[in-house]
């Protein structure tokens, strides 16, 4: 027999079509972050949500738009109208946004094909900022996320602004914490945009990074 998770996506497959008009936001939003993490974007029924997101973007929550944002990206629906739609209404309530949030909201806009949409540098530059007025709260996978987003950003500042915050509050996490990925993910956002930071800065990160990975490499030898 067929592995329940195949029949649940069998049946929500068969019957979306005529529930689609009966989804909330919220439904909407777990339904897109769910089939993108199974990867169903070629089953057709994220073309459904797109276009019921569309007409009730006003209703997600932070949390529901950075779900609909990543979940789109992730299965490549990257219509510039959805994700004006996506940011224009993520703009209005950038302070709700936690930091996995505002992690998620990053990482899908930087994943666009160059040009969609026109607001990318003014997303990058609010997220930047918020994350920036909460960075004490981020830990290993959204920091390492976030600064992976943002290290294509094309802005000098931003960048040193951001990582400057995100390396101390790397350091006052600990590295340990951090997965191998998010480490090196960490390390090569820094890497990438180190014109735009000072040598210094990046220096206590960096040691303490190298003294992390050795220990690792050395106890998986």
């Amino acid at each position: 027999s067929a592995p329940i998770s195949d029949l649940l996506r069998d049946a929500i497959v068969r019957t979306l079509p005529a529930k689609r008009k009966d989804l909330s936001a919220q439904h909407l939003s777990n339904l897109v972050w769910a089939f993108a993490s199974l990867d169903m974007g070629d089953s057709g029924c994220m073309d459904i949500l797109e276009v019921e997101a569309t007409t009730k973007m006003a209703e997600f929550t932070a949390q529901g738009l950075s779900n609909l944002a990543w979940g789109f990206a992730t299965t490549s629906i990257c219509e510039s109208g959805l994700f004006h739609d996506i940011w224009l209404h993520s703009s209005c309530k950038i302070e709700d946004f936690q930091p996995q949030g505002l992690s998620l909201l990053a990482w899908a806009f930087a994943g666009l094909p160059d040009g969609l949409p026109n607001s990318c540098p003014e997303m990058f530059a609010a997220v930047a900022e918020q994350a920036m007025s909460r960075m004490g709260e981020f830990g290993p996978q959204d920091l390492s996320g976030l600064m992976l987003a943002l290290a294509t950003s094309g802005n000098d500042t931003l960048q040193a602004q951001l990582n400057h915050a995100a390396t101390r509050q790397a350091l006052a996490v600990g590295l340990p914490a951090f997965k191998t990925r998010e480490l090196c993910n960490v390390l090569w956002a820094c890497a990438y945009s180190s014109s735009a930071i000072a040598p210094a800065q990046l220096a206590p990160l960096f040691a303490a990074a190298e003294q992390e990975l050795s220990g690792r490499f050395r106890s998986d030898g």
